[in-house]
């Protein structure tokens, strides 16, 4: 009111606080911004706590295999943690390999993508040498917990003295440096064998690359070599994905055989 003022309105007082304030605020999230990766704990998203659990694999109508198995029981995960999951297919190239034992009896089986490692883990009961092999730090510590448990059994017991081995590796498809350090681990595979593993298109190029540069190296060893075969366990989820790998495989000249 100017009447009270003596005829002149007094001027407003600036408050300095609201501005203060802002400006913390301000440099607070620049320094969010800048130090964000350095306080972000990725683990606190990963679940490592697993249920063990035995499958059985029936080999026949008179024998079944007993085989113990790490897993998670979560109904989901991040897309790149799926291998701690056991899903179906494994199971099915599991009973498949069992019920073919013949196929890997005294060979060097190595899984690709293996995740849990069950295909991997029943082929063991008859190779010579198994490695399970996956691209994820977290599975490839879960296939540690499964091979060790693996090696605590009598699966890998082939007679009173002699006993088969079983590895893990991290290999991801199409990282020459991986691949370099699974051969001198292990050696050029035999057979190969892989569950669900086509299932994004980005990978589909890396994967089949992967098959062609241990082919070749399995020629090196030995001109006279059976050709290197992956038994796949897959369902196609995708027709675009499924040509995607079948053109794949053609232009790196693999055959495809299907077995329903």
């Amino acid at each position: 009111d100017a009447s009270r003022s003596g005829g002149h309105r007094s001027a407003p007082q600036e408050s300095t606080g609201g501005y203060a304030a802002e400006r913390r605020l301000q440099r607070t999230e620049a320094t969010m911004d800048e130090n964000w990766e350095d306080n972000f704990n990725a683990d606190l998203f990963l679940n490592e706590d697993y249920a063990l659990e035995t499958l059985r694999i029936e080999a026949s109508a008179t024998e079944a295999l007993e085989q113990p198995l790490y897993l998670s029981t979560a109904a989901s995960t991040d897309w790149d943690l799926t291998g701690q999951v056991l899903w179906p297919v494994s199971i099915f190239l599991g009973y498949y390999i069992a019920k073919n034992r013949q196929l890997f009896e005294g060979q060097k089986v190595a899984e690709l993508g293996a995740g849990c490692g069950l295909s991997g883990l029943v082929a063991s009961h008859f190779a010579s040498q198994t490695c399970l092999t996956d691209g994820e730090e977290v599975v490839v510590r879960l296939l540690e917990k499964n091979a060790q448990l693996q090696r605590e059994g009598k699966a890998l017991q082939r007679g009173s003295e002699e006993q088969a081995s079983i590895g893990v590796a991290c290999l991801r498809w199409g990282c020459q440096s991986d691949l370099d350090a699974f051969v001198d681990q292990f050696g050029v595979p035999d057979v190969l064998v892989g569950a669900d593993i086509v299932c994004w298109p980005q990978y589909v190029r890396p994967l089949v690359q992967t098959l062609k540069r241990l082919m070749q190296l399995r020629f090196a060893e030995e001109e006279s070599a059976e050709p290197l075969k992956l038994h796949l366990g897959y369902v196609c989820r995708a027709l675009n994905n499924h040509r995607l790998f079948l053109d794949e495989c053609s232009e790196y000249g693999f055959w495809v055989l299907e077995k329903p």
